[in-house]
């Protein structure tokens, strides 16, 4: 994870008052994230895996998901 990810990260989560939960989830996500061919971010790894990484289930990780998505994070 790069340093700039780390920074955006912490500065999303507080602008957008993400819950401790949301900002794991984020920073799990972020574990498996690459730079596109494009310049975008890109990160596809299972739920089943981000819920096993955050110790919760998969429940609360699409709650916490859809937390990230309506924030457009």
């Amino acid at each position: 994870m790069s340093a700039s990810l780390i920074g955006w990260i912490w500065s999303e989560s507080d602008k957008n008052k993400l819950s401790v939960g949301s900002r794991l989830v984020l920073f799990a996500l972020s574990e498996h994230t690459n730079i596109g061919e494009h310049g975008d971010w890109r990160t596809f790894p299972s739920q089943s895996r981000i819920a096993r990484m955050c110790g919760m289930s998969a429940f609360t990780l699409r709650k916490h998901l859809k937390t990230l998505v309506e924030a457009e994070l």
